[in-house]
């Protein structure tokens, strides 16, 4: 620090007439940036994901290569029906740089054709079934895929494509219905496009990334190498197929020679019930977001022990030790625990620290150092930052994705040349995070450079939310700002200036539901506040400090007339207050306005399959926000379970 110090007083010496921000904390030396920016950064060859997983096959062919439930598919059957699909993709017209939608509930039959669209060299596009019909004819509109394969389920109705061409496979076994004709499958090029997923974007609408074969394969054969993935792992797959991490958790195990292992597309893993499927299918690889494992742990049941889950992979948001040592307190047998980060953008994660299993541990975990091929600079207003001292985190990597589809002035935004070389494939990336570089070279990270967040490992950006409100007539304008209690995860708000009074269920009751059609779950504002006008400050902007605060954080004072009157409503009652952490005195209390969160409302829903088995489906519980309208659920009557297809899972928020 005293070198520092020095460093910044010979600056100030040599051009006094800069302002303080001009002025660099970097040193010169190994840990020098600037160098390393100078420097070019090897880019070795990465077979495809399809090649590698063919490789496996020669080498097991009999190997259980995806499991769930009962139903299994070995290596050799996994290549074979993901490669006869890929025949008939190329058949079909499909090629490379052509986005092809896949969707199906998450089984056997989505992952085969999800392999077969790589295999054919088109780019694949998951289009998850629980997605709001808004939402998901907004992605169809830009993702324009040339054809869709639908992973067919007898308990699920055929989606809807819009016209474009449809090819159906058996979602329990991957099989097509005839065996199509022979033909030689082109080579896959390992720089060409991949996949296509969408994340919130600033404009307020969602930005698609395409990935790149080679990206993809440079993370998994570095996660395979650096932890020893073997034939004995069995990798679960939990996370919904809206998310790029879903490649992560379902091809780790398959380039290793591992099995992927899928629950029933009817689980609902929260709590108790996700700790004991795990153990039963003897997991030993789980990846997860903090806010979720966080949530899982309120319900750990105390019989659970885990001896088989041997890492545990945590990425997506900041981890805190007091999150790792509830972990290691309720499963002292498991084995290792990983932070990983990196943007989508940069494809899976470009950053790694191992937690150390003893010893006194920060607050905020690290994200520790950079994977092979990886740079990682800390930078304000152009000027690289020294040690200690926070700026906005920029990678470097060959590894990185092709981009954002069809938006030259995002990617221009985003990405932009290395100012040290001239080389037009030399892009850094700016991820919007602030952190710093420390002493020991591990990188933390310390907050946001706008008002992206994340929920459940979720980036979410307000200004998504607040188009699709705008649209509303109700709405004059808006603005979304997360709040948030200590150990507690962020609620949206919504405060809206309306076109006129809300009548009937007031705001709420307008907009929620609206919101429920366009909007993921995990985007749903929890409160709605109306005003008179959105506060601003001297320079015209909202002034977020000036809103008033949202209902769950205060304590609102409740007419005893609206206390449980039933013993139904009592036991609803103690389920909310177990779900929520708080004192909950009112039958009419929404759910939401008192702090309630999607996954708040998995962990409810696993406390009332207890107390009342079938009576509730996980949307009513959206859709039913109080605990009056929930006992009217109550009562088990052949309407309150007869669509599975309904079910959700926790991983989808």
């Amino acid at each position: 620090m005293l070198r520092q110090f020095g460093a910044v007083l010979e600056q100030v010496a040599e051009a006094p007439e800069h302002s303080l921000t001009a002025y660099s904390l970097a040193l010169p030396g190994v840990a020098d940036a600037e160098a390393g920016l100078a420097t070019a950064l090897d880019e070795p060859a990465q077979p495809p994901v399809t090649e590698l997983i063919a490789a496996r096959s020669v080498a097991a062919p009999d190997h259980v290569a995806i499991t769930q439930g009962t139903r299994f598919l070995s290596y050799g059957e996994l290549v074979r029906r993901s490669e006869a699909l890929a025949r008939l993709l190329v058949a079909r017209g499909c090629a490379p740089g052509q986005v092809v939608a896949v969707t199906g509930p998450r089984s056997i039959g989505f992952f085969v054709a999800m392999l077969g669209v790589l295999r054919s060299g088109a780019t694949f596009f998951p289009l998850d079934q629980a997605l709001p019909a808004g939402r998901r004819d907004h992605l169809l509109s830009v993702g324009r895929p040339t054809l869709f394969v639908c992973a067919e389920d007898p308990f699920t109705s055929a989606p809807d494509t819009g016209g474009v061409p449809t090819v159906l496979l058996d979602a329990h076994t991957g099989l097509l219905p005839t065996e199509p004709a022979a033909l030689d499958l082109p080579a896959v090029d390992p720089d060409s496009p991949a996949y296509l997923f969408f994340t919130s974007g600033t404009t307020g609408t969602p930005r698609g990334v395409v990935g790149r074969h080679a990206s993809l394969s440079h993370f998994l054969r570095w996660q395979s190498r650096t932890f020893g993935i073997s034939t004995e792992d069995r990798c679960a797959q939990l996370t919904s197929a809206s998310f790029d991490v879903m490649l992560r958790d379902t091809l780790l195990a398959l380039v290793s020679g591992g099995t992927t292992v899928l629950p029933e597309p009817t689980d609902v893993l929260g709590g108790k019930a996700v700790f004991a499927w795990l153990e039963r299918e003897r997991v030993s690889v789980l990846h997860a977001a903090p806010t979720v494992l966080q949530s899982w742990l309120l319900d750990a049941p105390a019989a659970a022990r885990l001896p088989e889950l041997r890492l545990t992979f945590l990425a997506g948001e900041p981890l805190k030790a007091a999150l790792v040592e509830r972990f290691r307190t309720a499963f002292p047998d498991s084995g290792e625990i990983v932070n990983l980060y990196g943007p989508t953008e940069t494809t899976m994660a470009k950053f790694a620290y191992r937690v150390p299993a003893a010893g006194p541990l920060p607050p905020v975990l690290p994200v520790g150092s950079p994977l092979p091929q990886c740079q990682a600079i800390v930078m304000r207003d152009g000027v690289v930052c020294g040690v200690g001292e926070p700026g906005e985190i920029v990678i470097r990597t060959p590894f990185r994705t092709l981009g954002y589809l069809g938006d030259p002035e995002a990617n221009a935004a985003a990405f932009f040349p290395n100012p040290r070389r001239v080389d037009e494939r030399d892009l850094l990336y700016r991820t919007g995070d602030i952190g710093r570089l420390r002493p020991d070279g591990l990188l933390e990270i310390v907050g946001r450079g706008d008002h992206q967040i994340k929920i459940s490992g979720v980036r979410i950006h307000p200004a998504e939310i607040e188009n699709a409100l705008v649209r509303h007539p109700l709405v004059s304008t808006c603005i979304v700002v997360a709040h948030k209690r200590p150990q507690d995860d962020y609620h949206l708000v919504a405060y809206v200036v309306t076109e006129a009074a809300a009548e009937g269920d007031g705001l709420a009751g307008h907009l929620r539901p609206y919101l429920t059609g366009q909007l993921p779950q995990a985007m749903v504002p929890a409160e709605f506040i109306a005003l008179d006008r959105i506060p601003t400050n001297p320079n015209g902007k909202p002034d977020r400090a000036a809103l008033p605060a949202p209902r769950f954080l205060q304590d609102v004072p409740v007419a005893a007339a609206e206390a449980p009157r039933t013993d139904t409503e009592l036991r609803i009652r103690d389920a909310w207050q177990t779900a929520l952490a708080r004192p909950v005195p009112s039958v009419k209390q929404d759910f939401f306005a008192l702090g309630g969160t999607s996954l708040k409302v998995l962990r409810l829903y696993a406390l009332l399959e207890e107390g009342f088995p079938g009576a509730f489906r996980v949307a009513q519980l959206f859709t039913h926000p109080t605990i009056a309208l929930q006992a009217g659920l109550a009562e088990p009557t052949p309407t309150h379970h007869d669509h599975p297809e309904d079910e959700v899972s926790e991983h989808d928020f």
